[in-house]
């Protein structure tokens, strides 16, 4: 007789983690799991409930399943676009905020 691991619906990032490792993905760690849902977007961001972040078993199986699908130089087009976009979020707000500041600067001069 052999035992059967069972998991709740919602996993905290460590049970996510051990999840997708026993799913194939041995070097999966709760950093792995934070870096593809907060930077790369192929893991829905979790429900954080009293400070704590939980996961969608759901979610996690469509993950393994995208990333089964999906060539690497495919991920690693969608995960430089991502940064693109972050570092022009950026330097929107950078410019943004040099301009008030330069129009701070300006009324007090006049």
């Amino acid at each position: 007789m052999s035992a059967v691991k069972t998991y709740r619906d919602f996993l905290d990032i460590n049970q996510a983690a051990q999840f997708l490792q026993e799913k194939g993905l041995a070097s999966c760690s709760p950093e792995t799991i934070k870096y593809h849902a907060y930077e790369t977007g192929l893991l829905p961001l979790p429900i954080v409930l009293a400070r704590r972040s939980y996961w969608s078993k759901k979610d996690l199986d469509l993950f393994v399943l995208k990333l089964a699908e999906r060539p690497r130089d495919e991920i690693g087009r969608a995960v430089k676009r991502k940064e693109a976009e972050r570092k022009h979020e950026r330097a929107q707000r950078l410019f943004e905020h040099a301009d008030a500041e330069l129009q701070e600067l300006d009324r007090k001069c006049s």
